[in-house]
C-alpha cells in the first residue's frame, strides 16, 4: 500500500486471455450507450460507459485486495458494479474524490498500448504524482472524502475496466 494515501498498483492483473477478450470488446464497441457523468459544473463529455457482468472477475479474489485496506467508509451491504469505460481522445476528468457511496474502486487499464494514467494527489489535493499507463495495470483504493484526490486525462481513446463496491443503501 503506497503513499500519499493507501492504494495498490499491480501489473498483469488479468490473465492474457481475459485482457485480450476485453481489448477485442473495446475494438467492437459501438457508441450506442453514452451516459455522460454529471458534475457540479455540468456534463463531462467524452465518457462512455458499458455495464458488464461483475462475474467476469470472479476468479480474481478481489475481496483479498479489499481486505488489505483498513480505513474505509462505513457501509452495511455492498453491491458490485463493473463498467467498461471509453474516454474519448483529448478528454479530461479533473481532480476529484469519488462519490460517497463508493467503498472500493479497482480500475484496470485495457487499451491502447500508450496513453495517460491516473494522477494521484496529496490529501490537500495539490501535489500530484502520476501512475503510468500500462495495459493490464490495476489500481485499487478505498475512496475517502477529501483524501483520495485524483484526476486523469486521455491523449487517445482510453479504455478502462472499473470495478466498484458500492454501499447498497446509496444505489
Amino acid at each position: 500500500i503506497l503513499e500519499p494515501w493507501p492504494h495498490i498498483v499491480m501489473d498483469d492483473f488479468l490473465s492474457p486471455e481475459d485482457l485480450l477478450s476485453l481489448q477485442l470488446k473495446c475494438v467492437q464497441w459501438k457508441e450506442e450507450i453514452i451516459l455522460p457523468k454529471i458534475e457540479r459544473t455540468g456534463i463531462t463529455e467524452g465518457h462512455n460507459r458499458l455495464n458488464c457482468d461483475p462475474g467476469i472477475l470472479k476468479d480474481y479474489n478481489i475481496s483479498e485486495y479489499f481486505n488489505q485496506f483498513t480505513r474505509r467508509r462505513p457501509y452495511k451491504e455492498l453491491n458490485e458494479r463493473l463498467t467498461l469505460i471509453r474516454m474519448n481522445e483529448g478528454s479530461t476528468f479533473p481532480i476529484h474524490c469519488d462519490a460517497p457511496h463508493k467503498i472500493f474502486a479497482l480500475i484496470i487499464y485495457i487499451a491502447p498500448e500508450f496513453n495517460l494514467g491516473t494522477v494521484i494527489y496529496d490529501t490537500d489535493g495539490k501535489h500530484g504524482e502520476p501512475i503510468e499507463w500500462k495495459p493490464n495495470r490495476a489500481v485499487m483504493c478505498c475512496p475517502l472524502t477529501d483524501v483520495t484526490w485524483h484526476s486523469y486525462d486521455s491523449q487517445d481513446d482510453r479504455y478502462t475496466l472499473l470495478y466498484n463496491l458500492v454501499n447498497k443503501r446509496e444505489t
